[in-house]
């Protein structure tokens, strides 16, 4: 057999060298792969993106790329590449198949302009995102694709629709309108406040201000017939603050009955030398605005009520709500909870609510209170619901404490036991046990003569059940009863006795004994052992 030397000169290498080789190939590999994925990561995360110019005519337009960096912040583009010699903003003149001289207006991540829009425009400054989608943290959105996609217009002639068509000075703020398009494009808004409706001339004699507002905001028209999305006009513009001021004009002064709005196509000559076209009219109402609604709705019809066991109950019947602006708002009552159950004794707390268009809201509470309802004894207690095996007694004396034994299937029911000829209610909200037994106690002022005793379940797809007993004028000593028949202790064999525990003194002396024992065993060895 060769020593550990020799092992290691022959060339047979022992395991924990063997797995050292194979750990350090392990390592290599995984190095290999973690560099890949790193390098791949450092790809994806360049970026970069392609510009496809989708048909248009640029020149060199098959090499065009954005250059940027992607990483968990969003997109940041390098956008000053753009100059002269790759002018890309939505001010550029382009060459369409079939349509000479059509208007570049921007890029989208569709090439027939359904995805996200990204609109770069130039500044004195160089570009910046006009119209981009952005992530939570504000930064740019990345394209999936790494793709962009040129779009130009192709015309327009849409149909105007104002959020509404009358509008005071207090509503201006919140006026909106749409351009359902038959086209594809994107201009600049200008609004003027004037005398009279007008199609297309923006220049007239009947309007209190030589200015036309220009927006920032651009409206974006929408193919085959859709609409574009809502236009804010009593803000956004390039210039609110004279806007404010022309629209206080405009209410101030009675003979200013339209708010005109024009539109001109994006990249068309600077005013006044381009057409502009005329969207539409927003009639002025020079009313005075009303009192802001600060008074909630007022309720009726709602108070405590107390309904008959088992009777279905609609929260709403019966239930009214009047504001003083809106009328009659009963249709905008909720309630909570919305559904009483009526199947057992208790008390509900509702809860109703209602809110006015102005968003004052009221809210009431009332109780409901469920009572329970006794059988009619001429017309309830019939031999079809008698069961000779309830209580299962002749004679019982008042006070006594029975033990009923119901049918199979009232195992774990809930319900109300009486006493009958005069009624008297003996337990409310009784369960019945496992075994179906239910245990009550007769009252001691129980009169002499025949009774019935009655269990009325809560669910009503069982039946009630009675039986009947005897109370007898002179009782002594209550008659005793058996399991099922009588009181629940009595007819019980009487515990057997138990022998009495162990005091523990005998397994005291075992334990001694089992320690001296162990003691001379011990000593016993370390003589041996010394030996």
């Amino acid at each position: 057999m060769r020593d550990r030397d020799s092992v290691m000169r022959g060339g047979v290498k022992p395991l924990w060298l063997r797995l050292v080789g194979v750990l350090a190939a392990l390592a290599m590999l995984l190095t290999g792969m973690v560099a890949t994925a790193t390098a791949d990561a450092a790809d994806n995360a360049s970026g970069d993106v392609t510009l496809d110019f989708n048909g248009g005519n640029y020149p060199d337009s098959t090499s065009k790329v954005i250059k940027g960096r992607l990483d968990t912040d969003g997109w940041a583009p390098d956008l000053s590449m753009w100059n002269t010699s790759l002018d890309l903003g939505p001010s550029d003149n382009v060459d369409y198949p079939g349509m000479k001289g059509a208007l570049f207006y921007g890029w989208n991540t569709d090439a027939d302009g359904t995805g996200d829009w990204y609109i770069f425009t130039r500044t004195d400054d160089g570009y910046r995102a006009d119209k981009a989608p952005t992530l939570a943290n504000g930064k740019l959105k990345y394209p999936q694709s790494g793709k962009l996609y040129a779009q130009y217009d192709t015309g327009v002639d849409g149909e105007f629709a104002p959020s509404q068509s009358t509008v005071r000075h207090d509503e201006v703020k919140n006026l909106t309108f749409t351009l359902n398009g038959k086209g594809r494009s994107r201009g600049e808004v200008y609004v003027r406040a004037c005398m009279d409706k007008h199609d297309d001339e923006i220049w007239t004699e009947d309007c209190i201000s030589e200015e036309a507002f220009h927006y920032d905001q651009l409206l974006y028209a929408g193919d085959d017939g859709a609409a574009s999305e809502p236009f804010a006009l009593g803000r956004d513009s390039k210039h609110q603050d004279e806007l404010n001021k022309l629209f206080d004009a405009a209410f101030a002064n009675p003979k200013v009955k339209y708010l005109n709005v024009y539109w001109r196509r994006h990249n068309a000559s600077p005013l006044p030398e381009a057409p502009y076209a005329s969207l539409g009219s927003i009639e002025i109402d020079h009313g005075v605005a009303p009192a802001p609604d600060v008074t909630a709705p007022v309720f009726a019809g709602v108070s405590d009520v107390t309904v008959d066991q088992g009777v279905v109950f609609d929260p709403l019947a019966g239930v009214s709500a009047r504001d003083d602006r809106d009328g009659d708002v009963t249709s905008a009552v909720t309630v909570s909870p919305s559904v009483v159950d009526t199947s057992r004794p208790g008390e509900t707390t509702l809860t109703y609510t209602v809110k006015d268009k102005a968003g004052n809201t009221a809210t009431v509470s009332r109780v409901v209170r469920v009572k329970t309802v006794a059988p009619d004894a001429d017309r309830d207690l019939t031999g079809d619901t008698r069961d000779d095996g309830l209580i299962g007694l002749g004679v019982v004396a008042p006070g006594t404490k029975v033990t009923l034994q119901l049918p199979a299937g009232y195992a774990g029911r809930t319900g109300d036991v009486y006493v009958y000829s005069d009624l008297t209610v003996l337990a409310v909200g009784a369960t019945v046990s496992d075994d179906g037994t239910l245990g009550v106690a007769l009252p001691a002022g129980l009169p002499a003569g025949v009774h019935r005793i009655v269990f009325k379940p809560y669910d009503a797809s069982l039946p009630l059940v009675w039986d009947s007993f005897e109370v007898r004028a002179a009782q002594g000593k209550p008659v005793p009863s058996t399991p099922g028949k009588t009181d629940a202790t009595a007819g019980k064999k009487p515990a057997a006795k138990q022998p009495l525990p162990d005091t523990g003194s005998d397994v005291a002396l075992v334990g001694v004994a089992v320690l001296v024992l162990a003691a001379v065993a011990g000593i016993v060895l370390a003589v041996r052992r010394r030996g």
